[in-house]
């Protein structure tokens, strides 16, 4: 064998080993795109009930280190919140925090529709006492207008809630209290022939609305709230981005190599 084809075959050795560094590359960073960006995960609940169930769904998704918890409206400072870095807002507004609930959405609504509208996901829950409803962005959660006793996912909701197990019609001590509506919101849960999950894309962010109670109430246990947390979750920043497809690295990859090909052809 002669020095140029030693050197021929080492370089082709070369170009191979970087297609596959590359490929490999391309399959980590698929993976982290395809269940949303990861920014950090933040919950404000005053603990409705008298329980941290909020915190007790959150750990199950994110884990118990895995995001900040404000348990009072007058300390979850708007601007440290809706913030680039942070991705992920639940707002509870359950059992008698509604109000106070309904007050901080109100004052608040331009940060956090900026938020959302760069790329951040919003998860509005509440199931209130109360009759009086919220309206914000293409959405609104009625008061306590709908006691459910069973909530059965749609089928859109079959598709989305696949993150932990749930059954397709469950029942509770209630499952709801409000329902959800607004022009062009996708259902994923309904209660009594109503909405009581809905959400929306919203510039390239996101927002779920839910009427949901929290899960101790919920005879299935945490996994109906555990997906909803954990699919508004991915759809954050996901809206109007473009995410290069498998097929298109796979092909890139494949051009890398018949390059390398060519130019030891053209050498010989």
């Amino acid at each position: 064998m002669t020095e140029t084809k030693i050197l021929e075959e080492k370089e082709d050795i070369v170009m191979k080993a970087r297609f596959y560094v590359f490929l490999m590359v391309m399959i980590m960073v698929l993976g982290i795109s395809s269940v949303g960006f990861a920014g950090s995960k933040v919950l404000i609940s005053t603990n409705p009930w008298g329980a941290n169930t909020d915190v007790s769904n959150m750990t199950d998704v994110f884990g118990a280190a895995g995001f900040t918890t404000y348990t009072d409206f007058g300390t979850a400072t708007a601007a440290d919140i809706f913030k680039s870095g942070n991705d992920f807002v639940m707002l509870e507004g359950g059992d008698g925090t509604a109000a106070a609930w309904r007050s901080y959405v109100a004052a608040n609504a331009a940060t956090i529709q900026s938020w959302v509208n760069a790329g951040g996901a919003l998860l509005l829950m509440s199931a209130s006492w109360d009759a009086t409803g919220l309206t914000f962005g293409a959405g609104t959660i009625s008061g306590e207008t709908n006691l459910a006793g069973t909530a059965t996912l749609t089928a859109a909701g079959q598709a989305a809630f696949t993150y932990f197990s749930t059954p397709v019609t469950q029942s509770g001590n209630y499952m709801a209290h409000g329902s959800i509506s607004g022009t062009g919101l996708t259902s994923f849960v309904t209660g009594n022939g109503l909405d009581v999950v809905a959400g929306i894309d919203d510039g390239a962010g996101y927002i779920m609305y839910s009427g949901l109670t929290d899960s101790q109430y919920h005879y299935s246990g945490n996994g109906l709230v555990d997906n909803v947390i954990a699919y508004t979750n991915a759809q954050a920043g996901t809206t109007g981005t473009t995410v290069p497809e498998p097929a298109t690295m796979l092909l890139l990859g494949l051009g890398l190599v018949g390059l390398a090909g060519a130019r030891r052809k053209f050498k010989k």
